[in-house]
Parts: C-alpha cells; structure tokens; sequence
C-alpha cells in the first residue's frame, strides 16, 4: 500500500488515493454473499469552516464509485475536522476509521445487514498517548437520534474496532465509557470489531 502524503489535499485523497487502496485491498479480499448490496459512506471533512464531502458507492463490495458530495440514503456518515481526517489517512490514528474504510470489514454480509438496522449516532471522545482529543462522530441511516458517546483511549478504540478486545470487555474493565442510549450503544457494540 502507497503511503498517504503528509499534505495530501482531501479532494487528492478521495478522487486518487482512494480508489487505489480499494482495488489493492479488493485482491486480498474475502468477499462473501454480497451481491446486490450497495454500501454508501459519506465523509464530511471540516477543513477551518468549509466541509469537504466525499461519498463512496460500493456495489457487491467490488465495485467503487467516489463521488464529490452527498448521496441520499447513505448507511454510515462520518464527520470529523481535517486534523483528525489527516492523521487516520497518514496512519496517526491507525485503525481509527478502518471500521469504515477496510474492504475486508465492509465485505461482510452479516455486517452490511446490521449496519442497515441501525438508527443513530456514535460520538467517538478518543484520548490519544499525549493526552490530546480526537474527535468525530457517525451518523448511521440519516438518523441523528437516539445518540451513544463512547469515551475511551484512541489504543483502547483501535484494539475494539480491529477485534482484538470486546467493547463488553473493555466497558466492564473501566477502559471504554459509554454515555447516552444504552440501547444502540449495545447494538453499535454487535457492529464494531
């Protein structure tokens, strides 16, 4: 995989990194029972004020169209500034967004089918090793409310998203705290790792 430029623009990133990085990661790629489906992620990019919005089309989790802009009915919606955009994409945050971007996640038919259920939004509150916030939140089928906050390490969300750690168990042992909707943050856990 091609390193992501320190200073690469949002508007290079998806329109020619991107399509890159999915065909690499669709040769590597277990693609199961996924015909007919249609995974559509927005990427709001808040750069001083002005967004940058991107979208992904993925049809049968092979085929790839970025779009510049909004689409309707878009399962995952992502929001966060161009500083946190910018150390996910150069691999500062590593795994912070993969959830969302990892063919061989977004590949998975069980987890298109629970992404498709889900009505809300997650607040991520990350802490990274210097103490300093990372901030971003996702917004599942349009839907702002009912709202989950999960509080925790950007280490300790990486070691969730990537499955190495349950949300469970990291909410049992006091490294992931939860706040709002108990009821989706308990669904939000079924979808992440």
């Amino acid at each position: 995989m091609q390193e992501v430029r320190e200073d690469i623009t949002v508007d290079e990133y998806f329109k020619d990194y991107v399509p890159k990085m999915f065909a690499e990661q669709l040769k590597g790629a277990t693609i199961s029972d996924m015909d007919g489906t249609v995974a559509k992620l927005t990427f709001n990019v808040d750069s001083g004020g002005q967004k940058n919005t991107y979208s992904l089309v993925i049809t049968d989790a092979k085929d790839l169209e970025v779009i510049s802009g909004p689409v309707d009915d878009a399962l995952v919606t992502l929001d966060m500034d161009e500083s946190v955009w910018r150390d996910a994409v150069t691999g500062k945050l590593g795994g912070a967004i993969d959830m969302f971007t990892d063919v061989n996640k977004v590949a998975n038919r069980a987890r298109f089918e629970k992404l498709k259920d889900i009505k809300g939004s997650l607040v991520l509150d990350l802490t990274k090793p210097d103490g300093s916030p990372v901030n971003m939140s996702v917004t599942f089928n349009g839907a702002a409310e009912p709202k989950a906050v999960f509080k925790c390490s950007l280490d300790t969300w990486v070691q969730i998203s990537s499955g190495e750690v349950s949300g469970v168990n990291a909410f049992m042992g006091g490294q992931l705290k939860i706040e709002g909707n108990m009821p989706l943050a308990i669904e939000l856990s079924a979808l992440v790792g």
